[in-house]
């Protein structure tokens, strides 16, 4: 069974939707497809697409550079769905047609500078980086893990 994944700015509430994602961990890399759209990435068909999606991924997190971003699959995200969440405005699929990347696209990103973002940033961004310098609340993932 495969579940739509969403990157997910828990400071803003926008959500861009990455599709059924059809990753498997032990394909090689260029044996993937991208999204629930099934481009591959070795079709050379398939490239325009997987560039545009590439596109609308690096403008989201360009444009919640600094904020907490998260890839959270709809089991998590589809309850708290609402009037207020996702906060887009917009469709939050990757887009597929010519019109929805313009819409996608128009939203503002600012100009990145990475002497005044820094002043936007949120307070728990600082202190988490403290706690990261200090060996503090580390985590291991769980696929980490070595299997036996």
């Amino acid at each position: 069974m495969s579940y739509t994944y969403y990157l997910v700015c828990l400071d803003t509430g926008e959500a861009l939707s990455l599709g059924s994602l059809g990753v498997n961990a032990y394909t090689p890399l260029p044996e993937y497809s991208i999204g629930n759209f099934g481009y591959n990435v070795k079709r050379e068909a398939d490239r325009p697409a997987v560039d545009l999606m590439v596109h609308a991924v690096i403008n989201f997190l360009l444009r919640h550079r600094g904020r907490d971003v998260r890839l959270l699959p709809e089991t998590v995200t589809g309850p708290y769905e609402s009037d207020h969440f996702p906060s887009n405005g917009i469709d939050t699929m990757i887009p597929t047609e010519p019109e929805e990347y313009a819409k996608l696209f128009s939203l503002p990103i600012g100009e990145p500078n990475a002497e005044s973002d820094p002043q936007f940033m949120p307070e728990k961004l600082w202190e988490r980086l403290e706690e990261l310098k200090r060996g503090e609340n580390i985590e291991k993932l769980p696929w980490d893990e070595v299997k036996g």
